[in-house]
């Protein structure tokens, strides 16, 4: 692999291991309920002017929207993943919008199909295109981890030596 770290990202985002992709799927939803969490928090906390509310809905965010963030994860984000690998390839950046338009519309499936009637009501959808993005970001940065990284630079070592 090469040395430079945008270019064995970009080597390893092109065919990613089979390994590394069930490892993707299995452990970057976890960040969805995260980030929809954050979202959600802070929309409560620009409502009220209360802090506390920043984190006070956490837990049980978490506990609710995880089933949510896997099964859609499988059911619309697996496909979305495939025709993005095939078409067009694979970023970070392309990762993170997918998913975040897959956290969108699983809110979309969640309420019945049901478009919001003011624009006041799109706002809902900012923690779930959060909590996606989320995801996204979690799936690129296992997809692209270079096993190498973990070894000691053997160039750094010798400059800090001197």
């Amino acid at each position: 692999m090469s040395s430079n770290p945008i270019i064995s990202s970009q080597m390893a985002l092109a065919s990613p291991q089979p390994k590394r992709l069930l490892l993707a799927f299995l452990l970057a939803p976890l960040a969805g309920p995260v980030g929809i969490s954050i979202g959600m928090g802070m929309s409560w906390f620009i409502e009220s002017g209360e802090p506390m509310l920043l984190l006070s809905g956490f837990p049980l965010i978490y506990i609710i929207a995880t089933p949510f963030v896997y099964f859609f994860s499988i059911v619309i984000g697996l496909p979305a993943f495939l025709l993005l690998h095939l078409s067009l390839g694979l970023s970070g950046l392309k990762l993170i919008v997918v998913w975040a338009v897959v956290g969108m519309v699983s809110l979309f499936c969640l309420t019945g199909f049901q478009l919001p009637n003011r624009a006041q009501d799109l706002l809902f959808y900012m923690p779930f295109a959060l909590g996606g993005a989320a995801v996204g970001y979690s799936f690129w940065v296992i997809l692209s981890a270079d096993g190498q990284r973990s070894q000691p630079d053997k160039n750094r070592s010798s400059r800090i030596a001197k």
